[in-house]
């Protein structure tokens, strides 16, 4: 036998095929399906973990009128006399502030719970303090409504109490205050009011921003102060805002 014809022999059939594909090709698509199909897990992991979070912050806001009922006495249903009566027709509905929340989305308003382009949801109104949330309906906005709680106890937003809002010329919202205040009265008829009922204002402010900031002193222990103030702009009312100021 030729030997030089037999190591020929085997070493063509130990020769790998010009055609064949080599090994570490087989094992970098493997790891790439691998790698594919671990980084969909985990992105549906990461997906769901998000999605359970969202169905967890999510509550179900019942809108109920509260059991307590605050100035339940006072809403006569018109307005006072005088600016210091801290009563207002919002809409031709007639509301005495403080008021429960209740009262507005009764009468067709839908309540912004996130507030005035913030974040954060407003679920609950702590005790001792103020939270902001806004109010629509139809074409209408009341922006800074504040809203704190009526007793010494946390309630949900839905348990709440309205204690001030702002309206401004564009809300397309009609509010009217004692004595015929409108968005649109003119300075004299404003100067002349707040004289007629004996009432200060910041004369800082005024002169600064053109600003009257009226605060009227309340005999209660919850709320201590009425403020009401009125943005000009060409000697007209612009923006009111009106509040009654949370002592707690």
């Amino acid at each position: 036998m030729d030997k030089n014809n037999d190591l020929k022999n085997i070493n063509k059939k130990l020769e790998r095929p010009e055609r064949a594909v080599p090994l570490w090709i087989f094992f970098l698509i493997a790891a790439f399906i691998i790698g594919f199909i671990f980084r969909y897990t985990i992105a549906d992991m990461i997906t769901n973990k998000t999605n359970n979070k969202k169905k967890e912050d999510k509550q179900t806001i019942v809108w109920k009128e509260p059991s307590t009922i605050i100035y339940k006495d006072d809403n006569s249903g018109e307005l006072g006399k005088d600016l210091k009566d801290h009563s207002v027709i919002l809409d031709g509905t007639y509301y005495y502030l403080p008021c429960p929340i209740y009262e507005f989305v009764e009468n067709g308003w839908s309540i912004d719970i996130a507030g005035n382009n913030n974040k954060t949801i407003i679920y609950e109104v702590p005790k001792d303090s103020i939270k902001i949330v806004s109010m629509n309906k139809d074409d209408k906005e009341a922006k800074v409504v504040s809203v704190a709680s009526p007793n010494d106890e946390t309630v949900t937003i839905s348990e709440s109490f309205v204690t001030g809002f702002t309206i401004f010329s564009w809300s397309n919202v009609e509010i009217e205050l004692p004595q015929k205040v409108k968005i649109g009265m003119d300075r004299n008829g404003i100067e002349k009011i707040i004289k007629d009922n004996n009432l200060s204002y910041d004369k800082d402010l005024l002169k600064e921003k053109d600003i009257y900031d009226i605060n009227i002193d309340l005999e209660d222990d919850k709320y201590d102060k009425y403020e009401i103030k009125f943005n000009m702009k060409d000697d007209k009312i612009d923006q009111i805002r009106v509040e009654v100021m949370y002592s707690k």
